[in-house]
């Protein structure tokens, strides 16, 4: 994923003629591209398994202290 990331931020680079704003659909399709190349690389499989192998780990307590946190959303300040 760090290279597919690394690929997005130098397309990024190249193409500063345009400015397009917060949103933006350049940026959204790099990005796109980049999650894609990612999954089809076959170490998504791979990290799905580390991932579950962790929630049966040392761990597991914080894993779900964080699940928990972030289905609850942001704090109320």
């Amino acid at each position: 994923m760090k290279d597919a990331m690394k690929d997005a931020k130098n397309d990024a680079n190249t193409n500063t003629d345009k400015v397009e704003g917060e949103g933006s659909y350049e940026a959204t399709h790099r990005y796109n591209q980049a999650v894609e190349k990612h999954a089809r690389s076959g170490d998504a499989d791979e990290l799905a398994k580390k991932a579950a192998e962790a929630l049966d780990g040392p761990d597991a307590g914080e894993l779900k202290r964080a699940e928990e946190a972030g289905k609850r959303g942001p704090r109320k300040s």
